[in-house]
């Protein structure tokens, strides 16, 4: 009896001590370490720590791109499963134009094609479209800077009759007819012989 009490009680030390291990965050790992151990806590539901794992692979950057970008959408994923769903739309458009650099070529295309879905995904999302038509209805109106008055009413305008007449203009007769001025013939060459 004691034995097993003593088991159980080894057991238990065992699970707590192994979780508290992968509950610690230690930024200086691997940046594969990072990501599994983000992974661990993404299936653990432990977002908030999952999001530590992947911004130190942000914030320590790696020579591999491909680690950065998966961290990033990632983290935008994270913010999606949270029901945070502007803050993982903004960073999932940030993700997108990182695939517009020109330097983009031998970037992964998954995560940029994840990424696309998951913003297909909110923008169908009911809870998000509720979100945003709560978020519009809680912006202020914005007043206009000056008050524009309605124009009274415009009295049709008089009609103006000019002071004078003016008188057509007179023509004008040249004064003497010019000439046409005499032919002059072409020379003729003359060619030696």
């Amino acid at each position: 009896m004691q034995k097993s009490i003593l088991i159980i009680v080894l057991l238990i030390v065992t699970f707590i001590s192994c979780k508290s291990k992968m509950n610690s965050f230690d930024p200086d790992l691997d940046e594969r370490i990072l990501a599994q151990r983000g992974v661990e806590a993404i299936d653990e539901d432990n977002y908030e720590l999952a999001l530590l794992y992947y911004q130190a692979i942000i914030d320590n950057p790696p020579d591999d791109i491909n680690a950065n970008l998966w961290s990033s959408y990632e983290i935008a994923n994270i913010y999606y499963k949270m029901e945070e769903y502007f803050i993982s739309l903004e960073l999932l458009d940030v993700l997108i134009l990182e695939y517009e650099n020109p330097n983009a070529d031998g970037y992964p295309q998954a995560p940029l094609v994840l990424a696309n879905i998951i913003k297909e995904k909110i923008f169908i999302n009911e809870d998000y479209l509720k979100e945003l038509s709560r978020k519009q209805d809680d912006e202020p109106e914005i007043e206009p800077a000056i008050e524009i008055e309605p124009e009274a009413e415009i009295e049709p305008e008089t009609e103006i009759e000019p002071e004078t007449e003016i008188e057509p203009e007179t023509e004008i007769e040249p004064e003497t007819e010019i000439e046409p001025e005499t032919e002059i013939e072409p020379e003729t060459e003359t060619v030696p012989e």
